[in-house]
């Protein structure tokens, strides 16, 4: 690693610290389960899917992924948890110790992240889709491969909403630093938002499609999107948007309280003896201070022990005799 922190070593200690915590293999494990086993269960019940002039073979396809409408919750947690739950543990000291720059941290776990997602979400989406797809056929239902319109777009679509899902969480994370507060925003913005949106009158739901998770949904063809959806790329592109906006934020509000951090400790003093703490302020006006010149004052006493009071002995007037 570098001197300032900076090398290229950075990512390589954010994946470390990665795998190394139990919530980042759960939650992987519950994200394959989802999009793999609950495709699995969908293709397995009900009435097997037959492609006709209505029914393309992408819409069947998305309706085996409807597990990424849950997986993106869980995705949303790896997120917002990589950077909280540094600041929940007091991990986040040890790492800007080795880098003070903020900046960098946050590129790392942002390529780590979006590195490990993509590789993992794009391989369920894959295994569901072969797996999706062999139930249903050998239950009666059409044959459909990735050469069909919008099935490959589909299936890597979904991958990619799973990866931006993850970007966003990840500054949600870097901007409110609270695990409560981030996972509430995630939640709310992935999951309660479109449903309380769906039941409004459609008079007042013109930016419903706007919505990151109905914008988002578009480029794999989610189920529950609205009847008034973008094209896929372009709703991709909006999703796209709202992570970049996120991340400029967060990279704006790491830069400003590395100037805060830096402002603060260059007001500190410290005594050659290292007895006490001053500000350029307080040193001005309290002498014996390290700016001052003069030496430093003595050690205060530890707390609970004081120093025993000196006795004076008292001077009686002395009166003169007549």
């Amino acid at each position: 690693m570098a001197e300032d922190g900076t090398g290229e070593d950075v990512p390589l200690a954010e994946w470390t610290k990665l795998r190394a915590l139990r919530s980042t293999r759960w939650c992987g494990l519950s994200a394959i389960v989802l999009i793999v086993g609950l495709g699995a269960a969908i293709a397995a019940s009900g009435t097997p899917y037959h492609v006709s002039a209505g029914n393309s073979a992408a819409v069947g396809v998305s309706n085996g992924l409807l597990g990424v409408l849950f997986a993106q919750l869980v995705v949303g947690v790896v997120g917002v948890l990589a950077f909280s739950g540094e600041y929940g543990t007091g991990m986040i000291r040890a790492t800007l110790a080795v880098v003070p720059a903020r900046l960098p941290v946050l590129w790392a776990k942002l390529i780590v992240l979006a590195g490990l997602v993509l590789s993992v979400t794009l391989l369920c989406t894959v295994v569901d889709f072969f797996t999706a797809t062999a139930i249903n056929s050998s239950r009666g239902g059409s044959a459909i491969s990735l050469t069909d319109p919008g099935v490959l777009r589909t299936v890597v679509g979904s991958s990619l909403y799973l990866t931006v899902v993850v970007i966003i969480g990840l500054a949600l994370g870097a901007l409110l630093r609270k695990t409560a507060a981030g996972l509430s925003v995630c939640a709310a913005v992935f999951f309660v938002v479109p449903i309380v949106v769906g039941a409004l009158p459609h008079k007042i739901t013109g930016f419903a499609p706007y919505l990151p998770s109905n914008a988002g949904g578009a480029v794999w063809g989610d189920p529950l999107t609205t009847a008034h959806a973008l094209s896929p790329w372009a709703g991709f592109a909006v999703l796209c948007g709202y992570a970049v906006v996120l991340t400029a934020l967060a990279a704006l509000a790491a830069a400003q309280s590395r100037r805060l951090n830096t402002r603060k400790a260059a007001r500190i003093r410290v005594c050659p003896s290292g007895h006490r703490l001053r500000t350029r302020e307080r040193a001005r006006r309290v002498p014996g201070s390290s700016t001052s010149g003069a030496p430093c004052s003595p050690p205060r006493p530890p707390s609970g022990v004081f120093p025993s009071p000196r006795r004076r002995t008292p001077r009686f007037p002395r009166w003169r005799s007549a």
